[in-house]
């Protein structure tokens, strides 16, 4: 199985490459598949994901400005679709892409804003999406919040009730 490197190149679009590298920095326990969706050219990871991780690009595929709210709600249906475990989505602040992503039954996607929010929304609420604001944070941050976002489990017990609080309204509405 190929090792993976995620990167943004210079025309806006997430390129994965399969690498024979050794040297991984960033690994995730929890995910075997993941869907990642931005519109700003800066490095995502380069090391991100362990061996046998599946990445889906859903875009963009292009330096212009896009309508951030279609890529954003591409991957979240592969989410709500079980095709994916998680998503990782990147706009200017991270709100535009969290609103859509949210809109989509099955979608909990929170702004890794801070290292203990990024952690926070896997242990707290259970989310399966994190979006980031790269005009608001450095390329460094981004990456160590996914790595937090990505190895953080639910912890569940007394945040059950506020998470199928989430569940049931979007289930009966």
């Amino acid at each position: 199985k190929p090792l993976v490197n995620l990167f943004l190149n210079e025309n806006a679009t997430v390129t994965i490459c399969h690498t024979k590298t050794k040297n991984l920095e960033y690994f995730t326990k929890n995910a075997d598949i993941l869907v990642v969706a931005t519109g700003h050219e800066k490095l995502i990871t380069e090391d991100m994901v362990k061996d046998g991780v599946v990445v889906i690009d859903v875009g963009t595929n292009s330096s212009e400005s896009c309508n951030y709210a279609y890529f954003a709600l591409e991957a979240a249906k592969k989410v709500s679709k079980n095709e994916a475990q998680f998503g990782i989505l990147i706009c200017n602040s991270g709100e535009g892409v969290s609103i859509a992503a949210n809109k989509v039954k099955g979608v909990r996607c929170g702004i890794g804003y801070n290292d203990d929010v990024a952690r926070l929304i896997r242990q707290h609420n259970d989310c399966n999406m994190v979006s980031f604001g790269a005009s608001f944070m450095s390329i460094e941050d981004i990456l160590r919040r996914v790595d937090i976002f990505l190895n953080t489990d639910f912890e569940g017990g007394r945040h059950c009730l506020r998470v199928n609080t989430f569940v049931d309204y979007e289930n009966n509405n």
